[in-house]
């Protein structure tokens, strides 16, 4: 068994190390600005540009064109264009009215240059013969005309009366002498649009270039040597109603 080891104690002063003190820092420190995101790019902006009107659609209209030619006394004609005019015949002549396809109306010449009969489509129609007073006579309305496109129908109508001449006469003394005055009237229905060849809408262009009558009654050369000369080309009764 061994003895226990006395240690001797350490007399030294311990040594103990000064903490360090860190001299501060005097400089300004440096702080760097913040990156800023981009901005976005503007589209840049473009005029205001109004919105056009839609297009109204072409709309078809139903229309219906007419008119009227006279034939009265030796003859005077006013014309389907209101030309005056005065027509020359020997008894027996005809003067063509208006022809189309096969509608024909003819008139012929009596004594002292007055018409003395109507012919319809080349048959007797009325004449001085079937009247017995003035104010007498007969009426009659065609509609049955070859189909044709953009025409949905037409009438012609011949109006014919019996008078007496020469004027002032007195028939209970036998003075007077018989005639005939016609009226002849043309009406076409029809349907307008884009398509159609006769626009703008007249009914000379209608009946003349379209369809194809003649006739005196479409005369627009004024050779009136009594009434002194014409009426401008100035009728028009043309009228149409949405389709």
């Amino acid at each position: 068994t061994q003895a226990p080891t006395t240690a001797t104690p350490t007399t030294a002063t311990p040594t103990t190390q000064a903490p360090t003190t860190a001299t501060p820092t005097t400089a300004t420190p440096t702080t760097q600005a913040p990156t800023l995101a981009p901005k976005p790019t503007v589209a840049p902006t473009k005029p205001f540009v109004p919105t056009p009107a839609p297009t109204k659609p072409f709309q078809p209209k139903n229309c219906t064109c007419e008119a009227q030619c006279t034939i009265s006394y030796d003859p005077h004609l006013m014309t389907f264009a209101l030309y005056s005019e005065t027509i020359d015949g020997q008894p027996g002549d005809l003067m063509q009215a208006y022809k189309l396809a096969n509608n024909d109306i003819d008139l012929v010449f009596g004594e002292d240059n007055y018409i003395k009969e109507v012919l319809l489509n080349g048959a007797h129609f009325y004449g001085i013969s079937d009247c017995v007073h003035a104010g007498e006579g007969l009426s009659k309305t065609l509609t049955d005309f070859p189909a044709k496109q953009y025409i949905t129908d037409q009438e012609l109508t011949i109006n014919t009366v019996c008078r007496y001449y020469p004027n002032g006469c007195d028939n209970s003394k036998g003075e007077c002498k018989k005639m005939l005055n016609s009226v002849v009237h043309k009406l076409d229905n029809f349907v307008s649009n884009d398509l159609a060849p006769f626009n703008p809408i007249n009914f000379l262009t209608i009946e003349e270039e379209y369809l194809g009558a003649t006739g005196h009654c479409f005369d627009q050369k004024p050779k009136d040597h009594m009434l002194g000369g014409s009426v401008p080309p100035s009728y028009q009764n043309c009228t149409c109603s949405p389709y």
